[in-house]
């Protein structure tokens, strides 16, 4: 087994959902492997590349895409030389007005509503700004990559530049309305639970609350 602690999240396919944290602002690694394919998709390569070659090795499959959330610096510091330790191979997939241009050829821009094939199965993509303008959530069943927006028992900053309060809470009430039993995977380890779902977070965590028991507002 790997020498990095981490954590094997089923899902309700083949797919599983790899989480282990990384770097010293506590970021939440997700590897996404299918089995069946033989094949793993990176969320957020930052830090450290070490246990995603690890992972790859020890799982036997081969990276063929890399997925980004936001392009915020503590989530993409290794994306360029993870592309270039599998010899910029894999498809990046993000979304369509990118912070950042990674330095690939194979670059997948998604929509918010568009769907992208992974092994065999299928990931939503949902556009939700506020924390950064070109922030997305991905979701596969009832599980969701959620990078920046939600954390367990919090949500992300609103004040940094590129970020909108009005328009994160108008992600935060989007999250609010999909299933309860939807799995959140935050991208940083802030709360008492690394995961947790959005009936739990509407029941502990004030910004969804918040954002879930007022209506939707627009920038105007």
């Amino acid at each position: 087994m790997s020498r990095y602690p981490h954590t094997i999240h089923p899902t309700e396919t083949s797919i599983q959902i790899i989480q282990f944290q990384s770097g010293p602002m506590q970021n939440l690694q997700y590897l996404i492997v299918d089995p069946v394919s033989k094949t793993m998709a990176v969320v957020d390569p930052a830090w450290n590349i070490a246990p995603i070659i690890d992972f790859s090795t020890e799982f036997n499959v081969a990276i063929t895409q890399i997925w980004v959330t936001h392009g915020h610096f503590d989530h993409v510091n290794q994306l360029n030389n993870l592309i270039n330790a599998v010899n910029g191979t894999p498809t990046i997939v993000l979304f369509k007005t990118p912070l950042f241009t990674p330095a690939s050829p194979h670059i997948l821009s998604v929509d918010d509503g568009s769907s992208f094939e992974f092994g065999n199965t299928q990931w939503k993509v949902l556009h939700t700004p506020g924390h950064s303008p070109d922030s997305v959530c991905l979701q596969h069943a009832s599980h969701l990559i959620c990078g920046d927006l939600l954390f367990v028992d919090a949500c992300g900053r609103s004040d940094l530049p590129g970020s909108n309060p009005v328009e994160m809470k108008n992600s935060l009430y989007r999250l609010s309305q999909l299933p309860k039993d939807t799995v959140i995977y935050p991208g940083h380890d802030y709360g008492p639970t690394q995961t947790d779902t959005i009936g739990n977070q509407l029941e502990t965590n004030p910004n969804l609350i918040f954002s879930h028991r007022r209506s939707s507002v627009t920038l105007g």
